[in-house]
């Protein structure tokens, strides 16, 4: 069983969850290597390929999030701070009362381009919600 690693505050310590997530992830690509070879030396047909990579740029977006712990937690927190306030305007607005936008479109990008019908990622969270 792994024992967690704690600080004097009690709190699991960020750098020893960043290096046991990229000992599973390393333990589980180990896994599946072993599992091929098992395969290919049965003579089985090859169960999976990676044949565009995706498993290494997998890897490499996991090593790249799990470098800066306490970024990843930051913005992990603002996903679910923003996910609030949008339930909570959502509400707002369904009991009647007006409420400031939550997200609004980018500056110089098209407003009648959600008019047609057309949709657009070009969105910034207003922060007067918060």
């Amino acid at each position: 069983m792994i024992e967690k690693q704690q600080t004097a505050t009690g709190a699991n310590d960020p750098s020893e969850l960043a290096r046991l997530y990229a000992d599973i992830a390393r333990k589980g690509a180990d896994l599946v290597t072993q599992y091929l070879e098992h395969n290919q030396k049965k003579g089985a047909a090859p169960g999976l390929t990676d044949e565009l990579g995706i498993t290494q740029a997998f890897f490499q977006a996991w090593a790249k999030l799990l470098a800066d712990p306490f970024k990843l937690a930051e913005a992990q927190a603002q996903l679910w701070q923003n996910y609030v306030s949008l339930w909570q305007h959502s509400m707002l607005k369904l009991m009647g009362q007006h409420t400031a936008p939550v997200a609004a479109p980018l500056p110089g990008t098209a407003a009648s381009s959600t008019r047609t019908g057309s949709r657009t990622s070009s969105l910034t969270t207003s922060s007067s919600h918060t």
